[in-house]
C-alpha cells in the first residue's frame, strides 16, 4: 500500500475519531437547567382581569369624523 493511500486512511479514521469523541463528550455533559423566579407581580394581571375596573375606566371612542367634514 502506498505511503499516500495509508495517511489517508488514517486521517479519515483519526477523524472519525475526533468526531465521535465529540459527540459522546456533548451527550454526557448536559447544560445546566436555568431556575426561574415564581412569578409574583400580579398587579397588572389583576386589574386586567378585573371587568369591573376595566368599565369603570374605559373612554368612549370619540366619533369618527366624515370624509366631507375637517380642514381641506
Amino acid at each position: 500500500m502506498s505511503a499516500l493511500k495509508l495517511l489517508s486512511r488514517a486521517s479519515a479514521i483519526i477523524g472519525v475519531a475526533c468526531i465521535a469523541l465529540g459527540a459522546l463528550a456533548q451527550g454526557l455533559t448536559t447544560p445546566p437547567v436555568p431556575t426561574l423566579e415564581p412569578f409574583t407581580d400580579t398587579a397588572c394581571l389583576d386589574c386586567h382581569t378585573n371587568e369591573a375596573k376595566l368599565r369603570e375606566l374605559a373612554q368612549e371612542d370619540a366619533p369618527a369624523e366624515a370624509e366631507s367634514e375637517g380642514p381641506g
